[in-house]
């Protein structure tokens, strides 16, 4: 089973089709992709859609438009890919409950559709604010109960620190781990920290041999998870 979630993001002057190619390429090595707010800028709706279809025989085809709003805006956002293919979606669960995410889990549950909560980012500001309101946030997520929550792979003890919380409230969702790469985590740190998925996107998407760099972390990923 991969443990590999492909985040989709355009860099340089590469085309929808050369993404769709390379994703096609290596499809048997992940479990899923995350599709970008930078893809739908560039590509518009239809270059999602060839995105979502070529990933749709996938488990996880994740919408991750930086959702960080009152429900309704989040709600206009997301309606016109219902149906298309996508299953899961990210918003960051700083915003809390009332007018945004409570009324936005509704839409999406209506809808079919799982609900991914940044708990904290991958980058070094996130530990500013993000990281000293964790437990705030693991409120929220015993609240709402969504599918999955992301916790960045570039700080593995804040991995620990939210597992060990979630584990002692009972709360059962999947964690994403952004940053292995190019932002310095490396393959398998996640999962041996806790984490159910790595997030993984430029090291395969923009490697010269995208077959082989999903591949090498796919075997990587086998020893971690065994001995979680």
């Amino acid at each position: 089973m991969s443990r590999i979630i492909l985040a989709v993001d355009p860099y340089g002057d590469i085309s929808v089709d050369e993404i769709t190619k390379r994703i096609d390429i290596v499809k048997k090595y992940i479990a899923g992709v995350k599709i970008g707010l930078p893809l739908l800028v560039r590509f518009g709706m239809p270059g999602v859609k060839k995105i979502i279809d070529v990933a749709k025989d996938t488990e996880h085809v994740i919408l991750d438009f930086k959702l960080a709003d009152i429900a309704p805006v989040m709600i206009s956002t997301i309606e016109p890919f219902i149906g298309t293919g996508a299953n899961e979606v990210i918003a960051h669960a700083f915003i809390g409950l009332d007018g945004a995410l409570k009324e936005f889990k509704e839409y999406i549950d209506e809808q079919g559709l799982k609900l991914i909560l940044v708990a904290s980012m991958s980058h070094p500001g996130s530990t500013d604010i993000m990281d000293h309101v964790l437990d705030k946030i693991i409120n929220v997520v015993d609240k709402l109960e969504p599918y999955g929550i992301v916790v960045p792979a570039t700080r593995p003890h804040i991995i620990q620190y939210v597992k060990k919380k979630l584990l002692s409230r009972n709360i059962d969702v999947k964690i994403y781990s952004p940053g292995i790469g190019v932002q310095g985590a490396k393959p398998g740190s996640a999962l041996r920290a806790g984490a159910d998925y790595e997030i993984i996107g430029r090291s395969i998407l923009y490697s010269p041999n995208p077959l082989e760099a999903a591949s090498r972390i796919a075997h990587i990923h086998d020893e971690p998870v065994s001995l979680r």
